[in-house]
């Protein structure tokens, strides 16, 4: 049954489609409509009022924008194409990816009027810049490393590897960098981006990685953002790139960062394989560095004591077995899943506070601890209202109060 028929504009559905990266066949098969429906929508502004909801859900959009008269503009900085590595040929992000960076922009809009509507000098400049040596690995990473005062007992201290990468996270919002982690996107599709600006740069980072995946792309992105201060940089380190040679440049730095070479070469002369390395060896060097698997075999391959064809293999050899496992355990869970024909049994609610203190972990991965503090900081001075606030950090009020005991823990951690 068709819901009331409500008059729009549909230049605006037009644009929230293509601001979205939808084709009219993609969103079409989302609503369960065909494309001519939809672009019958978008000729005349005749829309249901259950399919004007939905749409406004899918392009996240609030449905009240449909109704402006007047035209909408394009920003073509929105509509991100990025390059896969050794072509020229262009790749359209995904709707996900291009929520992700408007998502993480807004975030950074937000901060930036608040400043101005404070009338302070609250946000500094982002400084850290290395155009001049962006060839040199060494140079680059050991700034990098000073500036975040990452010694090897440092390292040893933080033996979680979560708390580990959070502290890493902090010391890098402490140079002026927003640092969001992101939760709807695959790591084919993309494990980082970087969006650099001279107030607020931000580092975007995939919490569905491993944690020492999420280390390695926080220092990855880090480095795109001091030796290429221009536009938005998404990493695929396997699939997509917008340069081939920078992506290569930041993994270098990167790996150099979490696993300095010359620490790296006493370590590995410990070993005799003749360029060829067993897992237990590997393992064993990752757990000293506190890195991946496949930052150690990179290493190896960087500095020649493997060969190129070793390298491809045994990721190969991985990449195979990690996604068997993944097959073996979702046809176990979809076996059991059936097998499981008895009556549910009501369980007890999870507590709210129970709830609250896990969202509240999660928006504070989300938001990162920068903005989130920065939000609460222009409540507390009274700058914005409370529902302003819990817009801004995309939470209830009540999971606020969890936010903040959260964070004060911290402080006398």
């Amino acid at each position: 049954m068709s819901s009331a028929k409500l008059k729009t504009n549909g230049k605006w559905l037009v644009w929230a489609r293509e601001m979205s990266n939808f084709k009219r066949k993609d969103i079409a098969k989302k609503m369960g409509v065909d494309s001519e429906e939809i672009r019958q929508w978008e000729q005349t502004g005749d829309i249901g009022q259950n399919e004007l909801k939905k749409l406004a859900d899918y392009y996240r959009r609030p449905p009240m924008m449909f109704f402006n008269n007047n035209s909408p503009s394009y920003n073509e900085d929105k509509i991100v194409d990025f390059r896969t590595k050794g072509s020229k040929q262009k790749k359209k992000v995904s709707p996900q990816i291009l929520r992700e960076l408007e998502s993480a922009q807004n975030k950074r809009e937000n901060l930036i009027l608040l400043e101005e509507e404070s009338e302070e000098e609250i946000i500094p400049n982002f400084t850290l810049s290395m155009k001049n040596e962006v060839s040199d690995v060494k140079i680059i990473s050991e700034y990098i490393r000073e500036k975040i005062n990452m010694t090897k007992l440092q390292i040893d201290v933080l033996n979680n590897s979560e708390n580990a990468l959070s502290h890493w996270i902090n010391k890098v919002e402490g140079l002026g960098v927003l640092v969001f982690q992101f939760y709807d996107i695959e790591p084919k599709d993309m494990r980082g981006y970087a969006i650099y600006n001279e107030k607020l740069p931000i580092i975007g980072i995939n919490k569905k990685e491993h944690v020492n995946g999420r280390k390695f792309t926080l220092f990855h992105e880090l480095a795109h953002l001091i030796i290429n201060n221009e536009g938005i940089i998404i990493s695929n380190f396997n699939k997509f790139a917008i340069n081939y040679n920078t992506e290569e440049l930041c993994n270098k730095i990167a790996a150099e960062i979490l696993v300095p070479r010359e620490t790296f070469e006493i370590k590995i002369n410990d070993y005799d394989n003749n360029n060829e390395w067993k897992d237990n060896q590997i393992k064993s060097l990752s757990k000293y560095f506190k890195v991946s698997n496949e930052v150690i075999l990179r290493r190896l391959l960087t500095l020649d004591k493997i060969s190129n064809d070793f390298y491809k293999s045994k990721k190969h050899e991985w990449e195979k077995n990690y996604f068997a496992f993944k097959n073996r355990s979702s046809n176990k869970k979809n076996k059991n899943s059936k097998k499981n024909t008895k009556p549910k049994i009501t369980k007890e609610k999870t507590p709210n506070n129970t709830k609250n203190i896990r969202k509240a972990t999660e928006a504070l991965r989300k938001n990162g601890e920068l903005y989130t503090k920065m939000v609460l900081e222009a409540y507390d001075s009274q700058l914005i209202t409370n529902s302003t606030m819990a817009d801004y950090l995309g939470v209830s009020l009540q999971v606020i109060v969890e936010i903040r005991k959260k964070l004060s823990k911290e402080l006398f951690e």
